[in-house]
């Protein structure tokens, strides 16, 4: 029957009720509605008068099925830390792959669409987790949990692009990028030096992952926590499309209240937000490789998209000579 929740939660709500009721999660529960995410599918719970969500990966065959457990564990140390502004994890289910956890109502909202107080809330929060590398460490040992060795930022993200762009072949329509992709890997990123003198627990999708709800921030989507060598605030940079005002102001502030020099971090994080420009290229080659139903309208909005981001990738390379 797991096995059977897991294939079918998009699409029958009945397997929802069977699950919820076979594990004995819930005595009364009514189903308020389902969503989608990225990697997730989930329905919201709610059982006298408090909503829950519960969530299972899209796709049980590929590589990214235990961010639930990640997710699980990462939610269990920061109850365990008091932290009050993300979700507590009620139930993982890992033979199944399902995580139950507390629903946070409000408004879902980008770093773009918050205010000035509202944007240096959620980077302090960020900031206040990635101080936890250490306890969670710790943690993850007292558990028996697999600690996964930190990275740099620029490396994972690399190695994201090279995975996706490597699928490419002639026929594909956007085949042409693939050289500017791999080239701008071997030439624009040979003078970058890590510091790895400084472990941070990093959330590593924070861009558009929090919640608005009473002037409060909270924040969402644990699933793809990690370590790594800075604070992964280009993840912010790269995909929210906050102006240069805002970018600036955010990367002020988390100097500020971090101790992290400004020009070492500016320095850090544009590089970083580099690579995940040549991302986000090598996904728009990836999907049009995967995607037979790809309509012209599709080509045209995507091959410009390209255009947009390889303009903006080479005006940020130029502004990175002041940081070096």
């Amino acid at each position: 029957m797991g096995k059977d929740f897991v294939k079918n939660m998009i699409f029958k709500k009945n397997d929802v009720f069977r699950y919820l009721r076979d594990k004995k999660i819930f005595r009364k529960y009514t189903i308020l509605g389902m969503k989608t995410g990225l990697s997730n599918n989930n329905y919201i719970i709610e059982s006298y008068g408090k909503k829950y969500l519960v969530r299972s990966n899209k796709n049980k065959a590929n590589k990214l099925t235990n961010i639930l457990k990640n997710e699980h564990y990462v939610l269990r140390f920061l109850e365990k830390r008091k932290i009050k502004f993300v979700p507590k994890s009620i139930f993982y289910d890992e033979k199944n792959n399902v995580h139950v956890l507390t629903y946070l109502d409000g408004r879902k909202c980008k770093f773009k669409n918050v205010s000035y107080s509202g944007m240096e809330q959620a980077v302090s929060k960020l900031h206040q987790i990635n101080e936890l590398a250490g306890e969670y460490t710790l943690f993850c040992r007292e558990q028996k949990i697999k600690v996964f060795k930190p990275r740099c930022v620029i490396d994972d993200v690399r190695d994201q692009a090279i995975h996706l762009i490597s699928q490419i072949k002639k026929d594909n329509i956007f085949f042409a990028n693939k050289k500017w992709v791999l080239k701008s890997l071997e030439k624009d990123f040979e003078n970058y030096k890590p510091n790895k003198k400084k472990i941070f627990l990093n959330h590593g999708d924070p861009s558009d992952n929090l919640i608005l709800h009473n002037k409060n921030i909270y924040i969402i989507d644990w699933e793809y926590t990690k370590f790594t060598y800075g604070p992964g605030l280009s993840h912010i940079l790269a995909y929210s499309r906050i102006d240069k005002k805002k970018e600036k102001k955010l990367l002020e502030y988390y100097a500020e209240i971090s101790g992290f020099d400004l020009g070492e971090l500016k320095y850090r994080t544009y590089y970083e937000k580099l690579m995940h420009y040549i991302l986000k290229v090598s996904k728009v080659c990836y999907k049009a490789q995967t995607n037979k139903f790809f309509s012209k309208e599709d080509i045209r909005i995507n091959r410009g998209n390209i255009e947009i981001m390889k303009n903006n990738y080479l005006k940020l390379k130029k502004t990175l000579t002041f940081f070096k």
